[in-house]
């Protein structure tokens, strides 16, 4: 339910939360919204933090709201915006450190046989059969910046297998071969990142998993709470520890086992090294894991969130030309493994209400030598926001905006003006010659 507090309230609360005294079942009570930063001093440090430490995530709502309503459609979509900033800006950090170390100019290296970034690797300090501590958060001093995902990619996935996937090869194969290549990698991946429920990092006993419990809990009337947390073991959520904001966590669950009684630490990871050592999450740190492996393997991607309880990705194949070129974007989920289908959820018999793509240029084109004739940035026909929602439902758009508490004009105002935000920061972390039109 959603839990109204006036701003003084809630700032107490963020001040214990911070100073981690809290457990909260939910965090949607605590967050900053920018709704919120235009009635509360800016210059408070918990609206400061408040974007790095409680992000509100797709599948942690409880409700969407009318325009300049707190934590509605405005708010959310502000705040999934920022995130992407955030992931491109350790993008940038990487594809810099990558190749300029080498003494290279920051230029995509797709040949075959050589690594996307050039340097040394640590790839083996991140391995996810044996580098992985499965029980105990990522340390501070596991987050440094010496992981180049390619490299690591071609020391898991295999090296013929990733250099398959760099776009440059990848794009010289017929379409169902892209289709069949990409189900392969989608496979690998889920069989080595698992959707975490609720598994006890002491005995690995899982409540979701134990029949007899749950037999217990339905007559006790315990349910299964969203995105996978279980509220027969779920505590709730607390404030990461400094290791754990290392590697970008948000927020932190809490289990106590309902076998062995000890208590699980689940950070929600945003940063790439962290997701891959940790090799625990959902599908907010698989999406972008997905998201990252594709970008730098040379594809156009999207970062897809469903305004419910998931989130996942697209990438573009046909022409290269996004615009006039032939081609499409390709729904891929990594916790399913599902290529290419986008009606998979309303088979699981969801009501799709809103579903928003966000899209920026590839990276040789943001980080590296800019043509000035092909600024993408500014090519009218590339939203950097998409509502796509009709794109994973048979329903018509009628019955789409009949689910929808905002108003069609109010949620495409939104999308121009986040956008317009959006567009002006990566152009500024870019370096990118930025224009309104």
């Amino acid at each position: 339910k959603s839990i109204q507090l006036d701003a003084e309230k809630r700032k107490e609360l963020r001040r214990e939360w911070f100073a981690r005294n809290l457990i909260s079942h939910r965090t949607e009570v605590l967050a900053s919204y920018p709704s919120n930063q235009v009635n509360e001093s800016s210059g408070n440090e918990l609206v400061d933090k408040a974007p790095a430490a409680l992000q509100e995530d797709p599948t942690n709502q409880s409700d969407t709201g009318k325009k300049h309503k707190r934590g509605g459609f405005n708010d959310l979509l502000s705040v999934y915006a920022e995130r992407l900033v955030s992931i491109l800006k350790d993008e940038k950090k990487d594809f810099e450190s990558g190749l300029l170390k080498a003494g290279h100019e920051p230029k995509l290296n797709t040949n075959i046989g050589k690594p996307l970034r050039i340097g040394e690797s640590s790839q083996k300090e991140y391995n996810t059969k044996s580098g992985r501590n499965q029980n105990k958060p990522v340390s501070s001093s596991s987050t440094k910046p010496s992981f180049h995902l390619i490299s690591w990619l071609r020391s898991e996935y295999g090296v013929s297998q990733t250099n398959q996937l760099l776009h440059s090869n990848f794009s010289t194969l017929q379409e169902e071969e892209q289709l069949k290549t990409l189900k392969h990698f989608l496979n690998w991946f889920r069989e080595n990142f698992p959707y975490y429920y609720d598994q006890c990092g002491q005995c690995n006993a899982s409540f979701r998993n134990d029949e007899d419990a749950n037999a217990l809990a339905d007559e006790a009337d315990i349910d299964d709470s969203d995105n996978g947390v279980m509220d027969g073991t779920f505590l709730g959520y607390i404030y990461p520890t400094e290791d754990e904001i290392q590697g970008k966590a948000s927020r932190t669950e809490l289990y106590q086992c309902h076998k062995c009684h000890s208590y699980t630490r689940f950070p929600r990871y945003n940063f790439i090294p962290s997701i891959v050592q940790y090799g625990k999450g959902r599908c907010g740190e698989y999406s972008i894991l997905l998201y990252r492996t594709l970008r730098d393997l040379g594809f156009h991607a999207r970062w897809v969130v469903d305004w419910s309880d998931h989130v996942w990705v697209e990438c573009w194949i046909g022409e290269e030309d996004l615009v006039l070129g032939d081609g499409r974007w390709i729904h891929l989920d990594p916790c399913e493994a599902a290529c290419d289908e986008p009606l998979l959820y309303q088979q699981w018999g969801k009501k799709q209400t809103l579903i928003m793509a966000f899209w920026v240029p590839q990276q040789h084109k943001m980080y590296g030598e800019i043509d000035s004739d092909h600024m993408l940035l500014q090519q009218e026909g590339l939203p950097l926001i998409e509502d796509v929602t009709q794109k994973y439902t048979s329903d018509s758009i009628e019955v789409i905006e009949s689910r929808r508490e905002e108003l069609s004009n109010i949620i495409q105002q939104s999308i121009e003006t986040v956008e317009t935000t959006l567009r002006e920061k990566v152009c500024i972390f870019t370096k990118q010659k930025y224009q309104l039109e």
